[in-house]
């Protein structure tokens, strides 16, 4: 496999900034046993994470802004299932369907002030399950979607000893 990370602008305290994580994997040693899918098939070939933004110093420096678009997206795979008694993710049957090339992206605010960290998402942009989205649900594990478009907030606040 090969994996990268890319930066511009990536510490900046003001102004534009873009990462990206692009992944790619080849699985040369591919054996399974039984009748399931092999391994090289549970995983996507392509998968990565991009994320776009812009931060601002406001208020004398007293808070810092960062607005930003976060994606994830992968190509296709037959991924893995769901084992219910264990809770835990398995190579699925051979005859498991395919999950089709997706993604996500999410947008979001976060604000710093001073030690507090509040944010503000709308995840999943891009999906509906009601037809009103570029596309209807996003699967990395088949029959258990991600939820569709969601708003998000909190507030991230360490308090020292």
């Amino acid at each position: 496999g090969v994996a990268l990370d890319l930066g511009w602008r990536r510490n900046a305290e003001r102004g534009f900034y873009a990462t990206v994580q692009p992944t790619y994997l080849h699985i040369t040693n591919d054996d399974t046993v039984g009748a399931h899918v092999p391994i090289s098939e549970s995983l996507p070939t392509f998968f990565g994470r991009g994320r776009f933004g812009a931060r601002y110093l406001l208020f004398r420096g007293d808070l810092d802004l960062d607005i930003y678009l976060d994606g994830r997206f992968w190509t296709e795979m037959r991924s893995r299932t769901l084992h219910p008694p264990t809770g835990l993710l398995v190579l699925p049957a051979d005859d498991a369907r395919e999950i089709r090339p997706s993604g996500l992206v999410n947008v979001v605010i976060q604000a710093g002030v001073r030690t507090a960290t509040f944010f503000i998402a709308w995840d999943n942009v891009l999906a509906s399950s009601t037809g009103g989205g570029l596309y209807e649900g996003v699967l990395l594990v088949p029959d258990y979607p991600f939820p569709e478009r969601r708003f998000r907030f909190g507030v991230y606040w360490p308090i020292q000893d």
